[in-house]
């Protein structure tokens, strides 16, 4: 199983936008990280206002997708990089769902996207219990798709930044 360390930033900002929503709405937004470490979240953004959210759908609309573009080029400059996606399931469920699987294929497969194999999909299940965010490493193979689950490491972004800027750190990354 994979290890991703996430800022407690980026998770309180899923959180906040996931639990702040009126009503059982999915939303959703995408996750940033150094270019260079493929398993390091520093930043969650959410989607805008031009998301399509319902009960069992969420989507970026052109609209959303260019704002959400426009945020990730800020990040550039920082060395950090469009990692992946989160969304909330108000029914509950934590797996992927067949649409969440058929746009990572979709993702996975588009060049435009310039992403090296692996796609960060986080569910937010509402009405668990337990931990409400799960996570998941998508990636291509030669007769579909590959879904592992993700260990989550929730660590404060200056102890992140430290992992990420000092590879002799004893946590262990992998």
């Amino acid at each position: 199983m994979k290890k991703f360390f996430f800022s407690i930033e980026a998770i309180m900002t899923v959180l906040n936008e996931c639990y702040g929503m009126k009503g059982s709405q999915e939303t959703g937004g995408i996750f940033i990280g150094p270019s260079a470490e493929d398993n390091i979240i520093t930043h969650a953004i959410p989607s805008s206002i031009y998301a399509e959210r319902g009960f069992a759908t969420y989507y970026q609309s052109d609209e959303d997708v260019k704002i959400l573009n426009k945020k990730i080029k800020q990040f550039f400059t920082k060395g950090e990089d469009f990692k992946g996606y989160w969304h909330k399931h108000p029914s509950g469920i934590i797996e992927l769902s067949n649409g969440d699987i058929n746009t990572c294929f979709g993702i996975l497969n588009n060049p435009a996207y310039k992403i090296n194999n692996n796609l960060l999909m986080t569910v937010i299940s509402e009405g668990r219990g337990n931990m409400p965010l799960h996570s998941y490493l998508v990636s291509l193979r030669n007769d579909g798709i590959d879904i592992e689950d993700v260990s989550m490491v929730i660590l404060p972004q200056s102890c992140i930044r430290s992992i990420w800027l000092n590879p002799t750190t004893t946590i262990k990354k992998g």
